[in-house]
């Protein structure tokens, strides 16, 4: 028999390949561990079966793993199903609680599919509170010859149950030269992220799928203080515990693509496999390159010098390469000018103004036509996209300011539009963030003219590839919630420079700006963190920098603030179950469901026909215009709260909430259901403030559940929670429980 060693994940496993079989799994716990299968093999998980080991098919062709069961999968293997020098697999419905892992190691890997899989990686909060991570849901990768390479895989009608609907699946092409190709995902859950790596085509860009997630990025003097990716690799668990999911990197020695020497590739390939380890980890996987910067060393870079711009495309390419190689998110553009080179602004001795407008533009396409041949579905994030001048958003005409100051930006991004891909996206990070205020307005009205009112700078033929490739984003300079309000000179700062406390606290003010970039953004909110790293870098480092605490421990609570901002599903579950652990949950809502209404059991069901029959602390809004609708408990479903044609809520109150504080809102629920968070003031609700939606996701069977963190308002000091229906007469629905604890509040300054 032919024996072979399959090293997966550092583990070496001894697989022996057996004759056609089929193996047949039925109800019951079977301790299976390494299930080894080969060529023209079936795998049958019945219903009912809890297979606690992992499927691993090497070597072989023509194989099925199908059924209704659930396999566990190995810790020291990382996975429920392993395909390894494969070809022709099928997997079809059944229930994974570890991830499906594709890998050509000794021999191309080709016609994979799996369907209809269930991946349910959480089975209780205490199971959710032991992950260091977002579930993974397909890994493919080729590790071994140079010449091997993976293809025609496809994943479709994938479910995820039992937590939060975050999760993600990547592809890595771990060398150049070895492709993976023809890999498609369809019908994936809501909330995946596809990272991708080195060479890799399939039917999504990166980051294909989204769930209403923002993510905080960091930026920062830090990372040009020789900042090591081993450093990076060590320090990512705490950029992810503290709410950052990437960074700005510098990885070449000069400091930007305008500097005389080129950046090549055969520099940077040294860098590769240590970058691409650390960036793998969470906390880095949306990390940026951060040396597309726009600023001439000394002098201007004269737009007629080819040699000096055929230069800076070899170094553009070369560094899009590396981060499409690494796994970095994208490359970041920033042309502030600092040395007032007007780089971007006709100047005497430029050829004529109209002349010059279609070179900058000529320029623009042929130095992103080597960055996207080199990473085809990059992110670009230009720190300035047209936010730099704020008179486009202010005058009639964005064109004849444009004209009036001899603006050439407009042409270059014209240029950068007309040769970008359909699955690049160009992210307007408008560092004129720094100086917008909270409560005003300034971010959702800035998210609109970043997308709308600059439409005239952008050809027509380029409106479209603008409307559904631009994204909005924003900057935030943390080192403002930090400044005492006069500075070292006696004067009091002001502007972008000095951002003052909230509910007593310089991290509350930090947060109100978090919360209202992130809602405002498509996705990214980037942090300047300027005088003071962000973690303890354990070297020492230049004097510009503080060093007596990190801005995590001066900024206390910013952890909690960003993660709950970002991920406030995932945020809530994981309190809740901390709190759960550690004996410090207090449950706030009403157990309605006991004391809703009284009634005899055996009737089945046991109506509430007016308001005076609610339980203390639960209130009932109903139209009155529904004569069928009814309201009550259905001892049928457990004594669960039952509507039937009703348009109305049932409402719960929590009194003495403050700001700074993090509630976790939840229940279960049966139908059309929705379950929301408005705010009062002094007794009076306050329309002004939205309804803060909880959505019920789908964790199996009839029954949904909602769990999501919500922040208390200023000045706000009652919470309260509305489950509402609007069902047609005879139509039912049912809410099982509720919840409410309070599980995070930020500190107040000095504590």
């Amino acid at each position: 028999m032919d024996i072979r060693f399959v090293f997966l994940m550092g583990f070496a496993l001894v697989v022996s390949p057996s004759l056609a079989r089929e193996v047949n799994f039925g109800p019951g716990t079977h301790e299976a561990g390494i299930v080894a299968v080969g060529s023209r093999d079936v795998v049958y998980i019945g219903a009912g079966a809890l297979v606690r080991g992992a499927i691993v098919v090497s070597n072989a062709n023509d194989v099925i793993v199908t059924g209704e069961g659930t396999i566990v999968g190995m810790a020291n293997v990382g996975a429920s199903i392993v395909v390894v020098d494969s070809s022709n697999v099928k997997i079809d419905g059944v229930t994974l609680k570890n991830p499906i892992v594709v890998r050509a190691v000794e021999a191309s890997v080709s016609g994979v599919s799996a369907s209809n899989v269930v991946v349910r990686p959480y089975t209780s909060e205490a199971d959710f509170l032991l992950r260091k991570d977002v579930p993974c849901l397909v890994r493919v990768s080729v590790d071994g010859d140079r010449n091997l390479i993976c293809e025609n895989l496809a994943f479709s009608n994938f479910r995820l149950l039992g937590g939060p609907s975050r999760c993600y699946s990547r592809v890595e092409a771990a060398v150049d030269g070895r492709p993976i190709r023809g890999v498609s995902f369809k019908n994936m859950p809501e909330g995946m992220e596809l990272y991708k790596v080195g060479a890799v085509e399939t039917d999504l860009p990166a980051f294909a799928y989204g769930n209403g997630y923002r993510k905080f990025l960091l930026f920062g003097w830090e990372f040009g203080c020789g900042i090591t990716p081993e450093m990076l690799e060590k320090k990512s668990g705490d950029f992810w515990s503290s709410g950052i999911e990437g960074v700005g990197l510098q990885v070449a020695s000069r400091y930007s693509v305008m500097h005389e020497a080129a950046i090549s590739k055969e520099s940077l390939r040294p860098k590769v496999d240590d970058y691409r380890k650390a960036l793998a980890k969470p906390g880095l996987r949306n990390s940026f390159m951060g040396q597309f910067f726009f600023r001439s060393p000394e002098s201007r870079i004269d737009w007629t010098d080819d040699a000096a711009w055929s230069r800076i495309g070899q170094s553009m390419s070369a560094l899009a390469w590396f981060a499409r190689e690494t796994g970095m998110r994208g490359c970041l553009i920033d042309t502030e000018d600092y040395k007032g080179a007007k780089q971007f602004t006709w100047r005497p001795g430029d050829p004529e103004c109209g002349e010059l407008v279609n070179l900058v533009r000529r320029r623009a396409r042929a130095l992103f036509a080597g960055v996207f041949s080199e990473y085809p579905d990059v992110a670009i994030m230009t720190l300035w996209l047209f936010t730099m001048d704020p008179d486009y958003f202010r005058s009639a005409s964005a064109s004849a300011v444009a004209r009036d100051k001899g603006d050439l930006w407009p042409s270059f991004v014209n240029g950068i539009l007309d040769v970008m891909p359909p699955k690049v996206l160009l992210i307007d990070g408008n560092e004129s963030g720094y100086n917008y205020i909270a409560g005003r307005g300034d971010f959702n009205l800035s998210s609109v003219q970043q997308r709308d009112h600059v439409i005239e700078l952008v050809d027509p033929e380029n409106r479209e590839k603008f409307r559904s490739q631009v994204r909005v984003g924003f900057g935030l300079y943390v080192d403002a919630f930090e400044h005492a309000e006069i500075g070292k000179d006696g004067k009091k700062r002001t502007g972008l420079y000095y951002r003052g406390p909230a509910g007593g606290s310089r991290t509350g003010g930090f947060a109100k700006y978090a919360a209202e970039a992130s809602y405002a953004s498509s996705e990214y909110v980037w942090l300047w963190s300027e005088k003071r790293p962000w973690v303890d870098w354990e070297k020492p480092m230049p004097k510009v920098l503080t060093t007596d605490m990190t801005r995590v421990q001066k900024l206390k609570g910013v952890d909690n603030v960003l993660r709950s901002i970002s991920d406030p599903e995932s945020y809530a579950f994981r309190r809740v179950a901390e709190l759960k652990r550690d004996g410090g949950y207090v449950e706030l809502a009403p157990n309605w469901r006991a004391e809703l209404v009284g009634g005899d059991a055996a009737k089945g069901f046991a109506w509430a026909d007016d308001k005076s029959k609610m339980p203390n602390g639960v209130g009932l809004y109903v139209d009155k215009k529904r004569e069928k609708q009814r309201f009550g408990i259905d001892y049928g479903a457990g004594g669960a709260v039952r509507a039937e044609g009703a348009k109305g809520s049932f409402l719960c109150s929590i009194k003495g909430v403050s700001f700074g504080e993090t509630y976790a809102i939840g229940g279960t629920a049966k139908g059309r259901v929705r379950l929301r968070v408005a705010w009062k003031r002094n007794g009076t609700f306050d329309w002004t403030l939205p309804f803060v939606a909880v959505p019920f996701k789908d964790v199996g069977g009839e029954w949904r559940r909602a769990l999501s963190a919500v922040h208390v308002p200023e000045n706000c000091d009652e919470l309260v929670v509305l489950v509402s229906f609007d069902l047609a007469d005879g139509e039912s629905a049912w809410v099982n429980s509720l919840s409410a604890a309070k599980i995070f509040t930020i500190p107040k300054d000095g504590e």
